[in-house]
């Protein structure tokens, strides 16, 4: 296997923002940082 990644990450969702908190992980510059994307929901 060339890549690997792991962690454990805690969800939030906004209006219109998925936040992933980075609680652990395998490349410590990763740990208590967050990723957030952009999101659209449509429909029920």
């Amino acid at each position: 296997m060339e890549t690997l990644v792991a962690g454990t990450v805690c969800h939030r969702i906004g209006r219109d923002r998925w936040v992933t908190g980075v609680q652990t992980a395998k490349a410590p510059e990763r740990i208590a940082s967050e990723l957030r994307r952009a999101t659209r929901m449509d429909g029920d």
